[in-house]
């Protein structure tokens, strides 16, 4: 039987960088759950605020390939959720960028974006 890839955990030691948002209005589906595209959003801000603290030379010279997403409970309106993103992986023009983000009670989803060296 087909089993979804787990996604590569948090490591003991090395880089990581982490940041903490609320939900807002615009992130939601009316029933009020964090909507995807929102949470691509979110990949996107955090991706970029580490690359400008790390102080990366290029920080604008990445584009997403692929993003897959294990969603095991939603966030929610006006959730404070906190996003810790590190590296899973990476090669001559290539890395991918691991990505949890967790509510205090509630929301957890795991993320896997291939981001590509232009």
């Amino acid at each position: 039987m087909w089993q979804p890839a787990i996604p590569v955990p948090l490591p003991a030691v090395g880089r990581r960088f982490g940041a903490d948002r609320r939900v807002r209005l615009g992130d939601v589906t009316p029933k009020g759950r964090l909507r995807l595209d929102a949470t691509a959003r979110y990949l996107q801000d955090i991706a970029n605020d580490d690359a400008v603290d790390g102080a990366y030379s290029d920080v604008h010279g990445w584009v997403v390939r692929r993003t897959e997403m294990w969603v095991y409970d939603f966030p929610v309106y006006m959730q404070d959720v906190s996003l810790t993103t590190w590296c899973g992986g990476y090669g001559s023009h290539w890395a991918e960028r691991r990505t949890t983000i967790r509510g205090a009670s509630s929301g957890h989803i795991e993320t896997a974006a291939l981001w590509v060296h232009v």
